[in-house]
């Protein structure tokens, strides 16, 4: 099983080119995949509802978007007709198997006077693989401020991840109970969905190996949600290697690691392997991938 995860930057690549085809391409191969930064029906990107088109370009993919900016974007004719659409703003899954419910958590934002911040989010899902058992995902975008002004924030973000995780037992899943409606019941007669222990979180965390919300996201997860870094997983030292490239001249080096797969401690005796792909330029992020033993 093949897991990615990718900052598409609204499809805009190191060349400057919107190219949602581009991304589609980069990442066809993986069984889930999780894309931050995918919009629909802002003017930067024409005005185009990505999420629909990167459906169309992954048909062999089920698919989920989740947006955590949420803003007017209607158009009203001479006749006074409302064309409703939503400049929104989010987290994009994709899964070779069906995604069986999802459920979306706005993340703490702080106020600044002096710099743009917005609010990121958490898109939570279960998805039934072939030949293993089921496992949640948590697809999320952890605030992009500066790291030594946006820290704290990032830090409360993960500690509400975690709580999303510490109450998997007292929440249940989307829906929880027998069916007592009959015809009428939410349930349509299905029986209630799994919750499960095995996680992987991933996406765009907008931290270092070794920072105080890195530190903060392995020390601070315990018991069945116990995290760890799939990278470290493999053997591979935490600090090598990078997902966001830099001006190696200006900064004297070539990039910094933002993007993570963490996963807990059963899930990760079971990656088999890890790697960034350096080739992909589609965005100014690069994709990060794992590779998970089946039984298929």
């Amino acid at each position: 099983m093949r897991v990615v995860t990718y900052n598409i930057q609204y499809s805009r690549g190191r060349d400057g080119k919107m190219d949602l085809a581009r991304i589609a391409d980069t990442v066809r191969d993986a069984d889930i995949i999780g894309m931050q930064e995918v919009e629909r029906f802002w003017q930067r990107s024409g005005m185009v509802d990505q999420p629909a088109e990167l459906m169309k370009l992954l048909p062999r993919h089920y698919a989920v978007f989740g947006s955590y900016f949420d803003m007017d974007a209607s158009v009203v004719a001479d006749d006074g007709t409302v064309s409703n659409r939503r400049r929104q703003f989010g987290n994009m899954l994709f899964s070779r198997w069906p995604i069986v419910w999802t459920r979306q958590h706005p993340l703490p934002k702080t106020h600044y006077d002096d710099e743009f911040n917005m609010h990121q989010g958490a898109l939570e899902a279960v998805i039934q693989p072939e030949g293993r058992p089921p496992i949640r995902i948590i697809l999320l975008h952890l605030a992009y401020i500066s790291m030594e002004k946006g820290d704290g924030e990032r830090m409360a973000q993960i500690n509400h991840v975690l709580d999303i995780l510490n109450r998997r037992e007292a929440e249940g899943a989307a829906w929880s109970g027998p069916a007592s409606l009959g015809e009428d019941d939410w349930s349509e007669g299905e029986t209630a969905p799994a919750n499960p222990e095995s996680v992987l979180l991933l996406g765009d965390f907008n931290m270092v190996p070794g920072s105080a919300p890195y530190v903060q996201m392995i020390t601070s997860s315990a018991g069945p949600h116990k995290l760890v870094d799939s990278w470290k997983a493999v053997g591979k030292r935490a600090r090598d290697g990078f997902t966001y490239p830099l001006d190696e001249a200006r900064y004297g080096r070539p990039g910094i690691k933002l993007d993570y797969i963490f996963a807990t401690e059963g899930v990760a005796a079971e990656i088999s392997d890890a790697w960034i792909d350096n080739e992909a330029d589609g965005s100014d992020h690069q994709p990060y991938w794992i590779k998970i033993r089946t039984n298929t």
